[in-house]
């Protein structure tokens, strides 16, 4: 039973969608902590700081559909891109180079910032409020903020993705 129980960890763990898995969740719970510090701590205390975003609802909706539609546009368009060269790869030297790619940490961890990075400014994009009947204004400073620090940390990994790809495709590396 424990040698079945192991087994199935280490399958999960190196399986494409794990690590990602986590990473989302975790930025789910990250998104709901940093709403609730613009909404209670920095809203009373009224700090703003320099590099806090400051515009108005609007600007901060635009600016989080563009991170969010560019998070998913540029993850499935690097990750197909990414199989149908090691599909082609895996025809001429080894089957095992999609395994490879699968369970490769690196490849797991970007695909997960990602994903992550969409999940977070999706959830922060909706608690924006525009001054309504209903509602009053509402633009998570801090949030918007993080969005942007967590798009910049994707861009960084995008271009590791592409070395890290073209290195694991070398006839010397398979």
């Amino acid at each position: 039973m424990r040698q079945r129980f192991r087994t199935w960890w280490f399958d999960l763990q190196y399986t494409l969608w794990f690590v990602p898995s986590l990473m989302t969740l975790t930025a789910v719970v990250l998104a709901f902590v940093m709403l609730r510090l613009d909404r209670e701590a920095l809203a009373e205390e009224e700090i703003h700081r320099w590099w806090f975003f400051e515009a108005g609802a609007e600007g901060a909706r635009g600016v989080l559909s563009t991170i969010a539609g560019t998070m998913i546009t540029v993850a499935t368009t690097a990750f197909s891109i990414t199989i149908v060269a090691l599909q082609l790869g895996s025809s001429q030297f080894s089957p095992r180079i999609l395994r490879g790619f699968t369970r490769d940490r690196g490849n797991q961890l970007v695909l997960g910032i990602f994903i992550a990075t969409f999940a977070y400014t999706v959830l922060v994009l909706r608690s924006i409020r525009s001054e309504s009947a209903d509602f009053e204004v509402f633009v998570p400073s801090a949030s918007v903020s993080l969005a942007i620090l967590l798009a910049f940390a994707a861009i960084g990994s995008l271009i590791y993705f592409f070395h890290h790809a073209a290195r694991a495709i070398q006839a010397s590396v398979v």
